[in-house]
C-alpha cells in the first residue's frame, strides 16, 4: 500500500544537490531521484538525498533517465546493504529553465504528466536568469524560492497518483 503524502521536508543535502545540479546544466533540464527512509511520520515525506542522474539525455524542454528504474533500485539496495541503511526511492526531481522571453514555472508540462510514474513524489525546479537578489523563503503557496548568484529558483512539490498531480508544500528541515 502506498503512503499518501501531504508535505515534503527536504534535508539541506537534498536541497543543495537539486539546486546546484539545476544550475550546473542551466539551459537544459536536470533530472534525478529523491531518496527517503522507508517510513513516514504523519504523511510527511522526509527527502534525505537528491541524486542527479548522470545517465540522462538532456534537452532544453525535457530530460530522461536512461538507466532503468530497476537498476536505480538495485543500486540503492546495494548501498543499503553496504551501509546498513533503509533508504528508498520516493520520487524524482527535474528542472524547467527559461527559454527566450518565456520564464520557467514549476508546473508539470503535458509531457511531464505523461511521464510521471505513480504513486510518486515529484519536485519541479524552475530556474530563471535574474539580475536581482531575493532571499530564500518558504512561500504561502507551498513553494520554496530565492536566488543563488544570477539565478532565481523556485521549487514546487507534487504527488502524482491516479494519473493526476496535486501540489505538496515543501519545507526545509
Amino acid at each position: 500500500m502506498s503512503i499518501v503524502y501531504n508535505e515534503i521536508i527536504l534535508s539541506e543535502s537534498a536541497f543543495f544537490h537539486m539546486v546546484t545540479s539545476a544550475m550546473e546544466v542551466y539551459r537544459k533540464e536536470v533530472i534525478g531521484i529523491l531518496i527517503s527512509t522507508s517510513s513516514a511520520e504523519g504523511n510527511i515525506c522526509h527527502v534525505k538525498y537528491a541524486l542527479p542522474q548522470q545517465e540522462a539525455v538532456r534537452r532544453f524542454t525535457w530530460a530522461i533517465i536512461t538507466n532503468t528504474e530497476q537498476k536505480l533500485k538495485d543500486t540503492i539496495e546495494n548501498m543499503n546493504n553496504a551501509l546498513s541503511t533503509k533508504n528508498k526511492i520516493v520520487g524524482y526531481f527535474h528542472s524547467h529553465t527559461d527559454f527566450g522571453d518565456v520564464r520557467a514555472i514549476p508546473e508539470p508540462s503535458k509531457l511531464d504528466l505523461k511521464s510521471f510514474s505513480e504513486p510518486n513524489i515529484h519536485i519541479i525546479i524552475a530556474i530563471n536568469h535574474t539580475p536581482k537578489y531575493s532571499p530564500w523563503l518558504e512561500n504561502t503557496d507551498g513553494t520554496l524560492s530565492g536566488t543563488v548568484g544570477k539565478y532565481h529558483i523556485k521549487l514546487q512539490g507534487y504527488l502524482f497518483s491516479n494519473k493526476k498531480s496535486r501540489h505538496l508544500p515543501i519545507k526545509l528541515s
